[in-house]
Formats: C-alpha cells, structure tokens, sequence
C-alpha cells in the first residue's frame, strides 16, 4: 500500500494527504483517523469522532489550506463555498465551535 505524502496530527486526530496521478496530473485526496488505547492498552483507531475531535479535524483541515501545503489552483476551485462558511461564522454572535449550535448530543 502506498504511503501518504504528508501527516498532521491534533490531538488524538491526524489527517493525511495522498497523491496520485490521473491523466499526468497530480490529484490530491485526504484521509483522517482517531487514535485511541482500548482497554487492553492496545492502540486501535477509528473514523469515529467526538465534539473535540471535529475541531482538532478542522483545525487540521484550516492548517493544510493556510499553510500552502496545498496548491492554490486546488483551494481555489470552490471560493463562493469558503466565503459562504466565512459569512456564517462572522454572522455569529459567538464562536461557532463554543456551542452545540442546536445538535442534539
């Protein structure tokens, strides 16, 4: 199996970056996983995510994107769609990530 070109961890979080090339390109996909020790002491991972995971995965994902680590032309394809998510949280009185914002759990 190949190997992810790049890694990030947050937390008990990581999120990898995978290359492959389609028709000479280089096309990028990410993958994520939560790390975990179960009660035997064996680590074992999961896609499984709590409250804290998802924001250690979006600080990741926010990280990738700012850092340049992806190529701008890739960022670039859905603008309107990162201005809209922008606006929503601007629009807010308080921090998006403090509050359950309504979901049941």
């Amino acid at each position: 199996m190949s190997k992810p070109i790049k890694t990030l961890r947050e937390g008990q979080v990581s999120l990898s970056i995978w290359q492959k090339d389609f028709d000479g390109k280089p096309t990028y996909s990410y993958s994520y996983q939560k790390s975990y020790k179960d009660k035997s002491g064996q680590w074992q991972n999961t896609t499984f995510l709590n409250k804290t995971d998802l924001k250690d995965l979006i600080f990741l994902a926010e990280t990738i994107i700012q850092s340049g680590i992806l190529k701008k032309a890739e960022v670039q394809k859905a603008p309107n769609q990162q201005q809209q998510v922008t606006q929503t949280f601007q629009g807010q009185q308080q921090d998006p990530y403090a509050s359950d914002n309504n979901i049941p759990f």
